[in-house]
């Protein structure tokens, strides 16, 4: 069983991540100048990290498909990271 403390924190945790709303689609994350600001920095750290290059797609090809997932990250004490 988990201390008393221990499922305090637990509680407080979930009740804030409960709180937030998070957006399904790329076109509602850009309404929010804070999301905006998030995906400008994830662009930045991809060409940073050279994970990708922008590349003609050959006749005939396909391309593969992705996703943005958005999510806050938190800290073990339940703050925002």
């Amino acid at each position: 069983m988990y201390p008393l403390r221990s499922c305090l924190t637990i509680q407080g945790f979930c009740a804030s991540v409960v709180c937030y709303s998070y957006p399904t689609k790329v076109a509602e994350a850009f309404k929010d100048p804070k999301w905006v600001q998030v995906i400008k920095e994830e662009m930045k750290a991809l060409k940073k990290n050279q994970t990708w290059t922008p590349e003609t797609l050959p006749q005939g090809k396909k391309t593969v498909g992705c996703r943005w997932v958005f999510t806050i990250k938190h800290n073990t004490d339940g703050s925002i990271e």
